[in-house]
């Protein structure tokens, strides 16, 4: 669980595509710990997002 909304987790799925295995389920073992892989990636989205010029409210379903 991680604080944001739709913007972020679609993000996640986009980003995460080749290991999905079904629906919701994706396979992050071989990146490494998923937790880890995925709180990594989180923070990746949000400083990439932040350099684009949006701000924290982009990933609560505000604009910008």
């Amino acid at each position: 669980s991680c604080s944001g909304r739709e913007a972020l987790e679609r993000e996640l799925h986009r980003r995460f595509a080749v290991h999905r295995k079904q629906g919701e389920w994706f396979d992050l073992t071989p990146l490494g710990q998923p937790t880890q892989v995925v709180c990594a990636e989180v923070e990746l989205i949000r400083q990439e997002a932040k350099d684009q010029g949006k701000t924290a409210r982009y990933f609560y379903g505000e604009t910008k």
